[in-house]
């Protein structure tokens, strides 16, 4: 994925019992089990890691690979 906007937004929707970590940084899930942070990315190539743990223990990561470039 490329961009030209600096910042962008991560969300999605787990279990309301999961935690859930972008980039290592505890994210807030709500009652419905929505969560949403926004990301500052660095020129060039930058990584996301989405990192969710459930209450059993079970972790799952996910990447996204983002692309800035500025105008």
């Amino acid at each position: 994925m490329t961009t030209n906007n600096q910042e962008i937004k991560v969300k999605g929707n787990t279990d309301k019992e999961t935690y859930i970590h972008i980039n290592d940084i505890p994210v807030v899930v709500d009652a419905n089990g929505a969560f949403e942070t926004s990301v500052r990315l660095k020129d060039g190539d930058n990584q996301i890691n989405a990192t969710a743990v459930d209450i059993a223990g079970n972790i799952e990561t996910k990447t996204l690979k983002v692309i800035y470039q500025k105008d």
